[in-house]
């Protein structure tokens, strides 16, 4: 089975509803939010 990790930066304000459309897709195992250069893992 193969992995990834995606990094995402977003807007500002739409973390909760990206990671709501992300978590719901088939495959994505987990979605994470996270502080740096990227906003999403």
């Amino acid at each position: 089975m193969a992995k990834a990790f995606v990094l995402i930066e977003i807007a500002v304000g739409r973390n909760k509803e990206i990671v709501a459309a992300l978590s719901q897709l088939e495959g994505v195992k987990s979605v994470d939010i996270v502080t740096g250069p990227y906003d999403i893992i």
